[in-house]
């Protein structure tokens, strides 16, 4: 598919549910992947280096859960079975319990190996899938007596393209890489190429730096992959990347105009980008009446893209949680992109004139 053509490609119902898994899998997968190795090439570079991994991260995060599911679908449409059952399995994030259920489907003992050692290292971080597109949920922080962690990219890459190479063959799932089986492995600070920062008495997104890697990580690696032309099918995880970005500077904002323990602030669990929105754009128009114009703009965006993922699974899954396909309107990709990019210039102008705001009263 052109960079340009803009057009997602919809799903029918003739398609095999563990092909539409597949799929979307290899392109989580490829889209990670050219990033790890940008990121590596750029290791001079410490923006890129600190701010891209964690968008990354989750995407192959993402190609592994999507590659387990594909199995699982692909043997019970061997072996027949319950369609509520199926779907009960596939609503699942854990990467050990999918893992598990393939293993019972198969009829093959569970034990230690490199893989099964590997996805339980994810797990005791991120086994619901949440702490990658947002930094401060998940396990991750649980029982840490540090605030700041120094993350080592190169070991993230090695391992996690090596459990997807091991999923994807079929034949090697006993294999033991030279690599450790641990998910996690934290860096020198002289060394490390990515920290996390965890703060501890403010408003979790005020913290300095954190919000330039939880929203601009995902813009800027958004960017780089609408404009990278060495693969094809890169809808679906560039429009996640996008939404995202977006669901990540609403709640931002909510912080910041409604504080941490605000009722808004509690209400800012949804995924709804609209309901976000709706928190914040009245008084966003009572503060700054002269921005009346964007603010209409940005209304305008944020419907648009809701409607396409209210939810945030949309561009995650190619069903959803019944196993209902799911059919997508062809629409302008390039148009999306660049309504986008104004919703995040505007945000980032906001995000000024609110600071200039605070200086007066």
């Amino acid at each position: 598919m052109e960079q340009n053509s803009g057009i997602l490609v919809s799903l029918t119902k003739d398609d095999k549910l563990y092909l539409l898994f597949e799929d979307l899998a290899d392109c989580y997968f490829k889209c990670g992947y050219i990033l790890w190795q940008y990121i590596i090439d750029q290791n001079g570079d410490p923006r890129i280096s600190d701010l891209w991994p964690i968008p990354t991260i989750f995407l192959m995060r993402q190609a592994i859960e999507l590659e387990l599911k594909a199995k699982i679908c692909k043997k019970r449409e061997e072996k027949g079975g319950s369609k509520k059952k199926l779907s009960q399995k596939l609503n699942k994030h854990d990467l050990v319990t999918l893992w598990k259920y393939y293993l019972a489907q198969v009829g093959i003992e569970e034990k230690s190996t490199w893989l099964f050692n590997y996805l339980k290292s994810i797990n005791s971080v991120d086994a619901n899938s949440t702490i990658f597109r947002y930094l401060y949920e998940g396990e991750l922080w649980k029982n840490r007596k540090e605030n700041t962690l120094y993350l080592d990219n190169f070991h993230f890459a090695e391992g996690m393209i090596k459990v997807y190479e091991i999923l994807k063959s079929g034949v090697a799932l006993e294999e033991k890489p030279a690599i450790s089986d641990s998910f996690f492995m934290k860096g020198d600070w002289q060394e490390a190429l990515c920290y996390l920062s965890y703060p501890t008495k403010t408003s979790k997104f005020l913290i300095e730096g954190e919000y330039e890697k939880s929203i601009t990580g995902y813009q800027e690696v958004s960017d780089f992959i609408y404009k990278c032309n060495n693969f094809d099918k890169k809808e679906y995880p560039l429009m996640f990347l996008l939404r995202n970005t977006l669901e990540l500077q609403l709640k931002y904002f909510i912080y910041r105009f409604c504080g941490q323990d605000s009722t808004n602030n509690r209400e800012s669990h949804t995924h709804n980008l609209e309901k976000l929105w709706l928190l914040i754009k009245d008084e966003t128009i009572e503060k700054f009446s002269d921005l009346r114009s964007s603010i209409d703009d940005v209304t305008k965006f944020v419907k648009r893209f809701n409607e396409l993922d209210n939810n945030g699974e949309r561009f995650r899954y190619p069903v959803d949680k019944s196993l209902s396909y799911k059919i997508n309107k062809e629409y302008n990709l390039s148009g999306v992109i660049n309504d986008a990019r104004n919703t995040v210039e505007f945000f980032e102008y906001l995000d000024f004139r609110y600071d200039k705001f605070l200086e007066k009263e």
